[in-house]
């Protein structure tokens, strides 16, 4: 993921790039940019050619981001699973600008919440969360709080 232009931290960053390419006239390299970073070609071309004043709004480029990250998580069916309930969630707008924020991965969360489970298994089995509501608290606790805040939310499932 993002090996050729790299991680944006926001919205605002991926647009601020887009256009220097769009200034330049590299149309090669504003398509490029779309593509790593989830944004669909007709949007790149409605960009490219004027139609719209950003390349990707804010919804657009956190579900870019999503979509990239479900994109190199094929064979992970619980981290799709976490990136599908995201999706769900973008009407948030808090959520989604830390969707954005560089090193935020599904994967993250699905580790902390895999070791957790781990320490409380019984009889080899151990579940870190059984509902769509507590994923839901999970998340936004991965994206939005400290990791501190969300090691107790992981805790506090097991009390």
């Amino acid at each position: 993921m993002f090996e050729k232009f790299g991680e944006f931290d926001s919205a605002e960053e991926l647009n601020k790039a887009a256009k220097g390419f769009r200034d330049e006239g590299d149309e090669e390299s504003l398509f490029a940019l779309a593509k790593e970073n989830g944004i669909d070609k007709e949007d790149a071309e409605d960009y490219w050619d004027g139609e719209t004043d950003e390349l990707a709004s804010e919804t657009m480029a956190a579900v870019g981001r999503i979509a990239t990250e479900r994109e190199a998580t094929k064979a992970d069916s619980p981290a799709r699973v976490i990136l599908l309930m995201i999706s769900g969630m973008m009407d948030d707008a808090e959520l989604r600008k830390a969707v954005m924020k560089k090193g935020k991965r599904a994967g993250k969360l699905l580790e902390k919440m895999r070791k957790t489970a781990k320490k409380h298994e019984t009889g080899g089995t151990g579940v870190c969360c059984g509902t769509d509501k507590q994923l839901k608290d999970l998340i936004r606790a991965y994206y939005l709080q400290t990791d501190e805040e969300l090691d107790e939310k992981l805790e506090a499932l097991y009390k």
